[in-house]
């Protein structure tokens, strides 16, 4: 671990954290601020929620939409990334016959609301297969255009993948697939404060991510961005009062719609402004520099981990981002996960390649188990020297 820098954080010292992409890890002082902010609220609940609450959320999403680089306008709060994409495709207009597009890297859960839309409304799934380690970005962008068939209207697109740890060439799929006529939803539940971002450059139709996991802020705190053209029919997988508040102080109906869906905490969104500048002091150089120190950690233990796990290679540098996975050989993961538990270390091993559904067209690809280990400015080399110390011992195969 890296002491000085670990003091932001109140992480277990029994423990050997390896798994930030997870759920994220707020810093200490996050943690104060939303404490006082709480304190606040149990004082006087209904000026709190009902009368203060509006102008303080939209400082924090004019300092988040500065920090992803959109206008406020174009973008709504979420408690998180699944809750985005469910809206996307919740609201998408689709009939029978019509396709949809998904890599077999997608998330879980977001492949669950994609095939159940699919279900529902009569449309086809189909999968791209992607190598757990491509050889370039070109390969990545050729295969999903491939895919495109003349009934794609949809396409859903990991910018951060999860199990696999792949950093996709997000822009070049999107300027390929408006080339045919196909919308574009990115899961960007890694990518605030993992990579720079912006929105207005990177050309999504629609984007959403976590800011709980990379930023540092509390959990249940995301984003949805919405270019203008969609706004207007895009509705949230919650509807309530949004829907016909009187709209005050340049809000719109999209951001009143997604940001009041029922009596929440609103807490974690109020700790965005404050999780940007907290992080972003942490070091000399600022966010530039979190993320440039992560992806080299991240460089340094690809290499280290490549001469370890045999036959492997690990991804190029332009498809990694502050994780890495390789190949483990078959086995119960969740064996392997309780050992490294009781080993001391926090670190995810997955299923390869998350669930299938039986309404998708293409079966996936490679099968087994990965191990995932992330790199954030608490951890160091050692980190993961000490990982591979125990890790052969305890996986039932050859490495």
């Amino acid at each position: 671990m890296n002491p000085k820098l670990r003091e932001h954080w109140t992480l277990d010292s029994d423990f050997i954290f390896l798994n930030h992409g997870s759920f994220g890890a707020v810093p200490s002082e996050v943690q104060a601020y939303r404490s006082s902010l709480c304190k606040e609220m149990e004082a006087q609940p209904v000026r709190f929620l009902a009368r203060e609450l509006p102008a303080v959320l939209d400082e924090n999403r004019a300092a988040l939409a500065a920090f992803v680089g959109c206008a406020q306008s174009d973008l709504a709060l979420v408690p998180n990334a699944t809750y985005g994409i469910n809206s996307v495709l919740g609201s998408y207009p689709l009939s029978p016959g019509d396709r949809l597009l998904v890599t077999d890297h997608e998330y879980n859960a977001c492949r669950n609301a994609l095939d159940a839309v699919a279900q529902d409304k009569g449309a086809a799934v189909d999968v791209v297969e992607l190598p757990l380690a491509p050889s370039s970005a070109e390969e990545v962008v050729d295969l999903v255009l491939d895919a495109v068939r003349a009934e794609t209207k949809l396409a859903l697109v990991d910018h951060i993948t999860s199990g696999s740890a792949l950093l996709l060439p997000a822009k070049e799929i999107i300027e390929g697939l408006h080339g045919k006529g196909v919308h574009v939803l990115i899961d960007g539940a890694h990518g605030p404060g993992h990579v720079p971002l912006n929105m207005e450059a990177l050309g999504a139709d629609f984007y959403t991510g976590n800011c709980h996991k990379w930023m540092g802020t509390p959990r249940g705190c995301a984003f949805l961005f919405v270019r203008p053209e969609h706004q207007d029919w895009l509705k949230p997988a919650v509807v309530s009062h949004g829907r016909n508040a009187p709209l005050v102080d340049g809000r719109t109906r999209f951001q009143e719609e997604f940001e009041w869906g029922g009596t929440t905490d609103p807490t974690p969104w109020m700790c965005i402004k404050v999780a940007i500048d907290v992080m972003g002091s942490m070091v000399a150089g600022g966010w530039p520099e979190i993320m440039e120190r992560n992806r080299a950690l991240a460089r340094e233990v690809r290499d280290f981990l490549a001469t370890a796990f045999s036959g492997q290679d690990g991804v190029s540098d332009l498809l990694l981002p502050s994780m890495v996975s390789f190949r483990l050989p078959d086995g119960k993961s969740e064996d392997l996960h309780l050992k490294l538990v009781d080993a001391g270390f926090e670190v995810p091993v997955m299923s390869w390649p998350p669930n299938i559904s039986p309404v998708s067209t293409v079966p996936g690809g490679e099968s087994g188990r990965v191990l995932r280990v992330s790199c954030q400015l608490y951890n160091d080399f050692s980190d993961y020297e000490r990982l591979m110390e125990v890790l052969p011992s305890l996986v039932d195969a050859p490495l």
